[in-house]
C-alpha cells in the first residue's frame, strides 16, 4: 500500500479533531503522514502599547494545548497562519489564497479534509473557498481527493434556505 500525504485544514484548534478526528488516527495508524494547518490564532489586543496579561496567558495555554495535540496525533508538519480568529474574511482573497497555494505546494497532499463551505461560521466559509480556490486539478497533480468534513456545531446551524446542508457520502468506520 501506497503512503498517502494527508492535509487537514482546521480554521480553529479543534476543528480537526471534531471533523475528523477518527478518521486521521486511522489513517495514521496505517502508515499515512498527516499534516496539519491551523488557520487562526487567538487575536491579542493592546493596551499602552503593551499586551494585555491575560491575552498572554491564553494565548500561552493555547499554544501548550496545541502541542500536545500535535503530539497526540503524532503530525508530519504542524503549519499555523496566525490569522486573528473571526478575521479571516479581513484578509484580502487573494492573500489567503497565496497562502495555502504556498502551503500546498510545500506538502503535496494527496487528501485535503477542510470544514464545509457552507458553515455558518465565517472562518469556515472562507478557509472553504481559499481552498477551493487553489486546489484545481491542472496546478496541483499531487491532489486526488478534497473532503469537507463535519463539525456539528457550524455545519448544522446554517438555517438559510438558499444554502443547500452537507450531503454526507463517505462515512469511515473507526472502530
Amino acid at each position: 500500500m501506497k503512503k498517502e500525504n494527508v492535509l487537514v485544514i482546521a480554521p480553529h484548534p479543534d476543528d480537526e479533531t471534531l471533523g475528523c478526528g477518527g478518521t486521521l488516527f486511522k489513517l495514521k495508524s496505517e502508515g499515512h503522514y498527516i499534516n496539519w494547518l491551523i488557520v487562526t490564532s487567538l487575536p491579542l489586543r493592546q493596551k499602552n502599547f503593551e499586551h494585555d496579561s491575560n491575552d498572554l496567558l491564553k494565548l500561552e495555554k493555547r499554544n501548550m494545548e496545541i502541542d500536545k495535540i500535535n503530539e497526540f496525533y503524532g503530525f508530519e508538519k504542524t503549519i499555523k497562519f496566525d490569522i486573528p480568529t473571526t478575521e479571516v474574511d479581513r484578509l484580502p482573497f487573494r492573500d489567503l489564497v497565496g497562502k495555502f497555494t504556498k502551503m500546498i505546494n510545500d506538502i503535496k497532499p494527496t487528501t485535503i479534509f477542510m470544514p464545509f463551505i457552507n458553515d455558518v461560521h465565517t472562518d469556515h466559509y472562507f478557509t472553504s473557498r481559499a481552498v477551493l480556490s487553489c486546489c484545481k486539478w491542472f496546478r496541483y497533480p499531487s491532489i486526488k481527493n478534497i473532503l469537507y468534513y463535519e463539525t456539528i456545531s457550524e455545519t448544522d446551524f446554517n438555517i438559510n434556505p438558499v444554502d443547500k446542508n452537507i450531503n454526507l457520502n463517505i462515512y469511515v468506520d473507526i472502530t
